[in-house]
C-alpha cells in the first residue's frame, strides 16, 4: 500500500492541489518517512513472499531466511526518526520470536544437513557446531 502510494505521488499531489474538499497532501518529511519505511519493509515482504510461495515450505530454509532478514535491515540506513523507530522494532521482535530458531535442534540440524547451507546459514559459530554433533 505504502509503494503504491509512493508511486502515485505526482498525479495524487496535483490532484489534491486543486480539489478544496480534500486532505491536504503531504509535506516532504512525510513523503521521506513514506518511502524510509518502504525501504525497511522490504526484506519482511520478500520473506512472507518467499515461505508463501512455496507449495512446500522446507524447514531447512527457516534460519537462513531469518538469517538474511536480520542482514538486510542492519544494512539498512534510515534518514527518518520514525525509520529508525520501525527498523529497531523489527530487529527486537525477529530476535524475540525468532532468535532462538538457531537453537531449536530439528532446525539446526534439518538446516546442516541441506547442502545447501551447511555451517554457512549459521549467525553464531557455535550454533553451527551444536547441529553437526
Amino acid at each position: 500500500m505504502l509503494q503504491r502510494l509512493n508511486e502515485t505521488k505526482i498525479p495524487l499531489s496535483a490532484v489534491l492541489s486543486t480539489l478544496r474538499s480534500l486532505p491536504e497532501n503531504l509535506i516532504s518529511t512525510e513523503w521521506d518517512k513514506v518511502t524510509d519505511c518502504i525501504a525497511i519493509l522490504r526484506p519482511v515482504e520478500q520473506l512472507t513472499e518467499t515461505i508463501s510461495g512455496e507449495t512446500y515450505p522446507i524447514m531447512s530454509f527457516a534460519i537462513p531466511l531469518i538469517r538474511n532478514v536480520q542482514a538486510c535491515l542492519t544494512k539498512k540506513s534510515s534518514k527518518t526518526p520514525l525509520g529508525k523507530d520501525i527498523k529497531k522494532s523489527l530487529l527486537e521482535a525477529i530476535n524475540k520470536r525468532l532468535g532462538i530458531l538457531e537453537l531449536n535442534k530439528t532446525a539446526a540440524k534439518v538446516t546442516f544437513l541441506d547442502s545447501r547451507f551447511k555451517t554457512a546459514a549459521f549467525g553464531i559459530n557455535s550454533n553451527a557446531e551444536n547441529a553437526q554433533k
